[in-house]
């Protein structure tokens, strides 16, 4: 056998040995991924006034932030967590308040990390508006994009959030545009653009730079009298990427009408992903943001706050979460979809 034909025998060989051990060796372990799992809910009462509160947002320490739906007051919020328990609530207090200047139905509020700041979105106008805390003085707005000229009536920009580091807001209408779709209904849920802005620093302004579409789910009950909703109430972005989205719905499930809370993880690689999903009676939840988040985010608490028309069930929700390891076939993108 020449030398060129006893190459071409051992290239075969090789093939054919390769072909064997790959049947036999161990296939390279899949990277583990670290997803947001719910290890703690806790509720307590709030005062009932004011009734109004649709927005949260945390300022330091205990001390957070919340907008009324009337008249555009700022509240500040002074939350008290159990002593030996970190994930259960003790109680909270509304010692002051602002009157933001030319808000008229603030919804949603975000601290501004870099400006020291915060920025409100207002469904009437609509409208997103930076302030001053401390007298609520207006000092600026951002250019929201062409959709927010479709918005429905009562169903503009509800949620809003700003990042740890202070680069990136995230706002959306409540519901679909009009052009996006339909509203929310029993059969089908409502299409929402997640609106995505960015800076370079504190001193430049927004920039717009990506609409997400996102599916709201559908109704859960009966509609109400033409009254029922299921849509975006609040954001939350987390520092490492993630954005949190609550879904507000009010349905009929049994004789008189009553709320329902979803909280989705959402990161752009995949699909939207449950986390919580609970009824709350008569207590409507419509603002959310971070409690606190450990460093390497192991470890997250979300505050909630229900805006419930100053009945008894006005309430603080805190929800605790981990991020936990998982192997990627353990937790498949297929299994994102059957949460979603």
């Amino acid at each position: 056998m020449g030398k060129r034909a006893f190459d071409k025998v051992m290239r075969v060989a090789g093939l054919g040995l390769a072909a064997v051990v790959g049947c036999v060796t161990e296939p390279p372990s899949p990277e583990p991924i670290r997803r947001l799992e719910v290890v703690a809910v806790s509720e307590c009462p709030r005062p009932s006034q004011p009734e109004g509160l649709s927005g949260v947002t945390r300022l330091a320490g205990n001390r957070f932030l919340a907008i009324d739906d009337r008249g555009g007051r700022l509240w500040a919020l002074d939350v008290a967590f159990h002593a030996t328990n970190a994930n259960a609530l003790a109680g909270c207090s509304l010692p002051s308040h602002v009157v933001l200047a030319g808000v008229v139905d603030g919804e949603g509020c975000a601290w501004d990390p870099l400006r020291k700041t915060v920025w409100v979105s207002d469904e009437k106008g609509p409208h997103v508006s930076e302030h001053d805390p401390q007298t609520g003085r207006r000092l600026g707005e951002l250019k929201l994009t062409d959709d927010f000229r479709r918005i429905r009536p009562n169903r503009g920009p509800e949620g809003l959030t700003i990042s740890p580091d202070g680069l990136t807001l995230w706002t959306c209408p409540e519901e679909a545009v009009e052009g996006d779709g339909p509203l929310a209904s029993p059969t089908n849920g409502t299409l929402v653009r997640l609106h995505r802005y960015v800076r370079a620093s504190g001193r430049a302004a927004w920039r717009a730079v990506e609409e997400i579409p996102y599916r709201v789910d559908p109704l859960g009950g009966r509609d109400y009298g033409g009254k029922s909703c299921s849509g975006v109430s609040g954001l939350c972005a987390l520092a490492d990427g993630t954005l949190l989205v609550l879904e507000r719905e009010m349905s009929v499930k049994g004789f008189l009408p009553s709320f329902r809370l979803r909280l989705y993880e959402v990161r752009p690689d995949r699909p939207k992903r449950l986390l919580l999903d609970r009824d709350t009676g008569l207590a409507m939840y419509e603002g959310i943001c971070v409690a606190e988040e450990a460093p390497d985010g192991s470890q997250v608490r979300l505050l909630l706050v229900s805006d419930g028309g100053g009945l008894p069930t006005e309430a603080l929700l805190l929800i605790s979460c981990e991020r936990k390891v998982y192997n990627t076939r353990e937790h498949s993108p297929e299994k994102d979809k059957e949460n979603g």
